[in-house]
Protein backbone atom coordinates (compact mmCIF):
# COMPACT_ATOMS: atom_id res chain seq x y z
CA UNK A 1 0.00 0.00 0.00
CA UNK A 2 1.29 3.66 -1.41
CA UNK A 3 0.39 6.07 1.56
CA UNK A 4 1.15 8.90 -0.17
CA UNK A 5 -1.51 7.88 -2.95
CA UNK A 6 -3.94 6.90 -0.25
CA UNK A 7 -3.43 10.41 1.06
CA UNK A 8 -4.00 11.90 -1.77
CA UNK A 9 -7.46 10.25 -2.95
CA UNK A 10 -8.51 11.51 0.30
CA UNK A 11 -10.66 14.68 0.03
CA UNK A 12 -10.26 15.74 3.95
CA UNK A 13 -8.46 19.01 4.29
CA UNK A 14 -8.37 19.35 8.35
CA UNK A 15 -5.88 17.10 10.93
CA UNK A 16 -6.23 13.86 10.77
CA UNK A 17 -5.06 10.32 11.62
CA UNK A 18 -3.99 7.74 8.86
CA UNK A 19 -3.44 4.26 10.11
CA UNK A 20 -2.05 1.08 8.34
CA UNK A 21 -2.45 -2.16 9.26
CA UNK A 22 -5.89 -3.39 11.53
CA UNK A 23 -7.85 -1.76 14.05
CA UNK A 24 -6.49 -4.48 16.53
CA UNK A 25 -3.12 -4.50 15.19
CA UNK A 26 -1.99 -1.16 14.20
CA UNK A 27 0.90 -0.76 12.54
CA UNK A 28 1.92 2.65 11.48
CA UNK A 29 0.31 6.07 12.40
CA UNK A 30 0.35 9.37 10.89
CA UNK A 31 -0.61 13.16 11.17
CA UNK A 32 -2.08 14.01 7.99
CA UNK A 33 -3.12 17.53 7.40
CA UNK A 34 -3.89 19.02 4.23
CA UNK A 35 -3.35 16.13 1.91
CA UNK A 36 0.39 16.19 3.25
CA UNK A 37 2.34 13.72 5.94
CA UNK A 38 2.99 15.86 8.64
CA UNK A 39 4.50 12.91 11.45
CA UNK A 40 4.14 9.76 11.71
CA UNK A 41 2.95 8.64 15.20
CA UNK A 42 5.24 6.72 17.15
CA UNK A 43 3.31 6.35 20.05
CA UNK A 44 -0.55 5.37 19.52
CA UNK A 45 -1.60 6.44 22.83
CA UNK A 46 -0.35 10.17 21.89
CA UNK A 47 -2.46 10.33 19.13
CA UNK A 48 -5.43 12.31 20.73
CA UNK A 49 -2.86 15.04 22.10
CA UNK A 50 -0.98 15.40 18.50
CA UNK A 51 -4.45 15.57 16.69
CA UNK A 52 -5.81 18.00 19.27
CA UNK A 53 -2.29 20.12 19.35
CA UNK A 54 -2.07 20.54 15.47
CA UNK A 55 -5.14 22.73 15.61
CA UNK A 56 -3.40 24.83 17.54
CA UNK A 57 -0.28 24.54 16.06
CA UNK A 58 -1.25 25.51 12.34
CA UNK A 59 -3.59 27.76 13.70
CA UNK A 60 -7.10 25.41 12.26
CA UNK A 61 -10.78 25.53 13.27
CA UNK A 62 -12.01 22.64 14.46
CA UNK A 63 -14.32 20.93 12.01
CA UNK A 64 -18.28 22.07 12.27
CA UNK A 65 -19.90 20.04 14.48
CA UNK A 66 -16.68 18.73 16.40
CA UNK A 67 -16.45 21.67 18.64
CA UNK A 68 -17.59 19.95 21.74
CA UNK A 69 -15.61 17.10 20.94
CA UNK A 70 -12.04 18.70 20.75
CA UNK A 71 -13.02 21.24 23.47
CA UNK A 72 -13.64 17.91 25.87
CA UNK A 73 -10.26 16.99 24.92
CA UNK A 74 -8.71 20.21 25.37
CA UNK A 75 -10.01 19.74 29.18
CA UNK A 76 -8.69 16.63 29.74
CA UNK A 77 -5.57 16.57 28.21
CA UNK A 78 -4.18 19.95 28.75
CA UNK A 79 -6.41 20.79 32.00
CA UNK A 80 -8.03 23.89 31.37
CA UNK A 81 -11.15 25.15 30.27
CA UNK A 82 -11.17 27.29 27.08
CA UNK A 83 -13.38 30.13 25.47
CA UNK A 84 -14.64 27.44 23.24
CA UNK A 85 -15.94 24.95 26.26
CA UNK A 86 -19.02 25.85 28.72
CA UNK A 87 -18.92 23.22 31.80
CA UNK A 88 -22.58 22.97 30.48
CA UNK A 89 -21.02 21.40 27.24
CA UNK A 90 -19.99 18.14 28.83
CA UNK A 91 -22.87 17.22 31.25
CA UNK A 92 -24.18 14.69 29.00
CA UNK A 93 -20.90 13.23 27.94
CA UNK A 94 -19.83 9.66 28.93
CA UNK A 95 -16.40 8.16 28.68
CA UNK A 96 -15.57 4.52 29.19
CA UNK A 97 -12.23 3.48 30.04
CA UNK A 98 -11.31 -0.52 28.94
Amino acid sequence: MNIHSVVEEVSYLAPYILMTGSLLQPEQAFLVIDKKIINEVMNFEDIPFILTSAYFVFNIKYPVGCNNFYSFLEILLFQFPTKKASISAFTHVSVFLI
